[in-house]
């Protein structure tokens, strides 16, 4: 085991014995897909497997596996508190053999978050005025011509004014402009507030950033999430603009290095909130209960099904609820800063 300021790089070693349990299920994931001569799929053995599926294949099926439940043992045995996922090097493999190999991994740093109780951020009552209201009833009717036409031609002969007919006409659950208007402006004031929540909260967490210490940077952890926005970037342009990512630079006339630094500042102010909010989960004891995880993970499995899509399988795993934990901890750090932090300005 090797330490160096922030991480930890350890070698495996493990032998063909150790391994043959994750090679066993690798084989059997495979052989779904395997038509074995004289067996049901998924069926046979795994010594006949063995002659139907190439042992490299089973290997590097298992191979995740086996370095993942080496990398546990390992640190449920040191009791080291580590981030992000190790990088990992394979250094031989060959089936039959010990796989030899090396991880690296970002240590978790130590946190030092800032008096929360001299940390302060106004916020502003939003109000909506009535002139507010009717500018954008005005961009509604410009958005609907032909509606507002068609109720200004109407209105001769009929007792409904025209305005009441094209509330009506934009949402038959009102019966009169009046409550079309009293509804939108409510409407506008929730948006303001959300925007207006956002920007604070975005102030609030530069401001914590400004006077939080940490031991060390988990450079490994900034890389993943900087690597994880750039695979992220390059589906949305492929899908959205039919492109590739240089070809995306080349037209923006963004050089690549201005590109990556700009991805690595984000991922790094990332990084740097999830710790935080950890830290503000471990000190304030903010807990989520099993029934709140299940909860979320059931809103998560029903927006799948009311959007007609197939649900992942992963959604019932242990592991995914593991992260919507992680998720909603991180969720209730947020509200409980911004309560300690951001206040409205007296009247």
């Amino acid at each position: 085991m090797k330490n160096e300021k922030g991480s930890v790089e350890v070698s495996f070693s493990v032998s063909p014995q150790e391994a043959l349990p994750h090679l066993k299920k690798a084989a059997a994931r495979l052989a779904k897909n395997t038509l074995v001569p004289g067996f049901r799929k998924g069926k046979a053995p795994y010594a006949v497997l063995q002659r139907q599926i190439e042992e490299s294949a089973i290997l590097e099926n298992a191979l995740e596996d086996i370095i993942g439940k080496q990398v546990e043992q390992f640190l449920a045995q040191e009791k080291m508190s580590v981030v992000g996922r190790p990088r990992v090097d394979i250094e031989k493999l060959a089936p039959g053999n010990p796989i030899a190999c090396k991880a690296l991994f970002d240590l978790t740093p130590s946190v030092t978050l800032p008096d929360l109780s001299s940390l302060l951020i106004v916020r502003k009552k939003i109000e909506v005025s009535d002139e507010d209201v009717l500018k954008t009833l005005e961009d509604i009717r410009s958005r609907h011509p032909q509606k507002a036409r068609s109720n200004g031609l109407a209105r001769e002969g009929d007792n409904t004014s025209a305005d009441d007919a094209f509330a009506r006409e934009l949402n038959p659950k009102f019966q009169n402009m009046e409550e079309y208007k009293a509804n939108l402006k409510q409407s506008l004031l929730r948006e303001l507030e959300y925007h207006d929540d956002a920007a604070k909260t975005s102030e609030m967490i530069d401001l914590l950033l400004k006077n939080l210490k940490l031991s060390h940077t988990p450079v490994l952890l900034v890389d993943q999430y900087a690597d994880d926005i750039i695979r992220r970037f390059e589906r949305d342009i492929a899908e959205r603009e039919n492109t590739t990512l240089a070809e995306h630079l080349q037209h923006t006339g963004k050089p690549r290095e201005d590109f990556d630094q700009e991805i690595r500042k984000e991922a790094l102010k990332h990084v740097q909130t999830e710790l935080i909010l950890d830290e503000v989960i471990k000190a304030h004891g903010i807990e989520v209960s099993e029934e709140d995880v299940l909860r979320e993970v059931e809103k998560i499995r029903l927006k799948f099904i009311f959007a007609r899509m197939d649900v992942p399988r992963g959604v019932s795993s242990q592991a995914y609820r593991s992260h919507i934990k992680t998720t909603v901890l991180r969720n209730r750090a947020l509200e409980f800063l911004k309560k300690k932090i951001i206040a409205y300005e007296k009247a």
